[in-house]
């Protein structure tokens, strides 16, 4: 049987997210990994990774693979940050995010090149 699907993190059973701090959901996610707490993280600074993504704007990417390209780097920051260094996550996650932007390419028609450096990540030459 396949997990169910939620719409967002306020449908996610346990603990409500949109109650517990940023610290709380950190350390829980630390300790436990739970998935809603990962999904919790990134919805919360998705808005940081769309105002990163806007920066690029100027270069002739469309809005929505900037935005995308974005999230995706979110998604990696959470991954791989370690609470217990003692750094705020919003200053691992503008050079993370702004990062993987450059490695992508800044040239006007990287579509193709979002797409491939994504397999490349994955694994999937």
């Amino acid at each position: 049987m396949s997990a169910p699907a939620y719409r967002c993190i306020a449908e996610v059973p346990g603990p409500n997210a949109v109650a517990l701090s940023e610290q709380a959901l950190w350390e829980r996610y630390a300790a436990l990994g739970e998935p809603w707490t990962r999904d919790a993280l990134v919805e919360r600074f998705l808005p940081l990774a769309r105002s990163i993504a806007r920066r690029y704007e100027n270069l002739g990417e469309p809005t929505e693979d900037l935005n995308q390209v974005a999230a995706l780097a979110l998604i990696h920051a959470v991954d791989r940050f370690d609470v217990s260094r003692g750094c705020a996550f919003t200053s691992f996650a503008v050079s993370t995010v702004a990062l993987e932007r450059l490695a992508v390419g800044g040239q006007a028609g990287t579509s193709s090149r979002i797409e491939n450096y994504h397999r490349r990540r994955a694994g999937r030459s």
